[in-house]
């Protein structure tokens, strides 16, 4: 008859043999093991230490202006997560995202506005644009309609050199209209403008054109400083071509294909 100490050195391995005969199904009822890691949510991507994003007054919209945002440095093929900010509302009042294009950039005018303020910015990714304030220019509802539309309308600042007597309060041989390629949009590349020598302070209207819509294909204004100067780096973007031109009052600027 058995020892009590060898029915103990014998039970774990009898009790092995029993386990080891139990279907592997009910085998889970009868042992413990650790939980298996649940999926943690995850959380916003983080920008690269070489992104950077751009906040500029975009074009008028029903309350406010458009808030034009460029994204560069971030990871190529990334979906970038991108929230609307004003003092009103600093923890945001929309969001969404944008791709990212091959060179790390994207941009996008139309996402969201704002007639809030008096500060407005954006984060991408978590990383916060500069803050700026809307330079209220003080329009009429007909410039503004023809701000919103695509198609512009007949233009009566198309022939400042008419035959009338009336004198013209701008000088147009100081004037310069300067068109540059700038940054790639979501069809070809934007309209980079700049203006010199005209009147100070001054409501200067603007057409984008291409050799696809010469007559143009998008009207706007842009108020001069107290030097007469003004630069909108995203005016419009064309993908058309091969020529990019605009007019500011009437006056033409460089032609630059792309």
């Amino acid at each position: 008859m058995p020892t009590p100490s060898t029915a103990v050195t014998r039970q774990p391995w009898a009790t092995a043999t029993a386990v080891a005969l139990v279907p592997a199904g009910l085998l889970l009822w009868g042992c413990s093991h650790p939980a298996e890691p649940q999926p943690v949510p995850s959380a916003e991507p983080s920008a690269p230490a070489t992104a950077a994003v751009e906040l500029i007054q975009g074009d008028p919209a029903t309350a406010g202006y458009y808030y034009a945002v460029r994204l560069t440095g971030f990871t190529p093929g990334a979906t970038v997560p991108v929230v609307c900010r004003d003092t009103v509302t600093p923890d945001g009042f929309k969001t969404f995202t944008l791709p990212i294009a091959s060179d790390g950039t994207a941009a996008t005018d139309r996402q969201c506005y704002s007639g809030d303020g008096p500060l407005h910015w954006v984060t991408a990714a978590g990383l916060a644009s500069n803050k700026i304030t809307w330079d209220v220019q003080p329009t009429d509802p007909a410039t503004t309609t023809t701000a919103a539309t695509t198609t512009p309308a007949p233009r009566p600042t198309l022939t400042p050199r008419s035959p009338s007597p009336s004198p013209t309060p701008r000088r147009t041989e100081n004037r310069s209209v300067q068109l540059a390629q700038g940054a790639p949009a979501t069809f070809g590349y934007w309209y980079d403008v700049h203006l010199n020598g005209f009147p100070a302070s001054t409501a200067v209207e603007l057409v984008c054109r291409d050799s696809a819509d010469p007559d143009g294909f998008k009207t706007f204004t842009v108020r001069t400083d107290d030097t007469g100067a003004a630069r909108i780096a995203q005016a419009c973007y064309s993908g058309d071509g091969p020529q990019h031109w605009i007019t500011a009052d009437g006056q033409t600027s460089n032609k630059v294909t792309w």
